[in-house]
């Protein structure tokens, strides 16, 4: 039995958190347009893969009780950054737009991460009609 990963309703959540994350950062934090609309794209794959995985319990990628040194190091990898944008390199930004890169990159990071768990989620299900293991990572 073939079963649709990705919805109407999961495209449209997508969609919608990204639209609303853009408007967000470049009408009420004041961040350059290019850079909304990129927090946007991110936001809206982390909305659409987040959407999936609430829905379909074969994706469950965020269980931190099984990968905590997963999960340790995607912290470290993903958030790190996210705070040290400005110090490692002097880009000379306003205050909006580093607020709005800083977002970048956790967005980024975030939705990079899910949609790589999904992937792999998928990958291991190919063939699998039924979907039995619910646990792909064993």
């Amino acid at each position: 039995m073939r079963v649709a990963v990705f919805t109407t309703r999961s495209a449209g959540i997508g969609m919608a958190t990204g639209v609303i994350v853009a408007a967000v950062v470049g009408l009420l934090l004041g961040a350059a347009w290019g850079l909304a609309v990129l927090n946007g794209l991110a936001a809206g794959a982390l909305g659409l893969t987040i959407s999936v995985v609430l829905r379909d319990g074969r994706f469950d990628m965020m269980d931190t009780r099984r990968r905590a040194g997963v999960w340790a190091l995607a912290y470290a990898v993903m958030v790190g950054p996210m705070f040290f944008v400005d110090d490692v390199i002097d880009l000379g930004l306003n205050q909006a737009d580093e607020g709005a890169l800083t977002l970048l990159f956790g967005l980024t990071a975030f939705a990079a991460y899910a949609v790589g768990g999904m992937a792999a989620t998928l990958a291991h299900l190919d063939g699998d009609d039924a979907g039995s293991d619910p646990h792909p990572y064993r």
